[in-house]
């Protein structure tokens, strides 16, 4: 079975997926001092100008970056709990949550379906696993 298709298909197509229903929200981290380099969310403003996305920007006290969301107007709730989410962990108030169970709700908000949100995690203790034992 070809697996490819279960890992990062959004990586540079975040804009494309979300234009075509396929993906309801996409998030990109960026620094808050002067960054050179891309940061991947070239072509959403226009978007965000003509009301087909919302976009929200999550700033930490604690983190030197803010997180810039776009979401489809009906998906906002998700861009919502996704910073909730990263708040409580930058904040060291997640401790109910395993560090699978935030992938897991990771990938739920940004529209992975159960497989390849299983497929992520698979990969993600695997690569634990193997830099634990180097």
């Amino acid at each position: 079975m070809d697996m490819n298709h279960l890992i990062g298909p959004h990586n540079g197509k975040e804009l494309e997926l979300m234009l075509s229903g396929q993906k309801p929200m996409a998030y990109f981290v960026v620094m808050d001092a002067p960054y050179e380099g891309e940061v991947g969310n070239e072509g959403f403003e226009d978007y965000v100008q003509n009301g087909t996305f919302v976009k929200i920007i999550a700033k930490n006290e604690h983190m030197p970056y803010s997180i810039y969301y776009y979401c489809l107007p009906c998906e906002v709730w998700r861009a919502k709990l996704s910073s909730l989410m990263m708040n409580l962990r930058s904040n060291n108030q997640a401790n109910d949550f395993t560090a699978e169970d935030l992938h897991r709700i990771d990938g739920y908000l940004l529209g992975y379906d159960k497989e390849a949100i299983d497929y992520f995690v698979a990969r993600w203790k695997h690569r634990l696993k193997s830099s634990k034992a180097s």
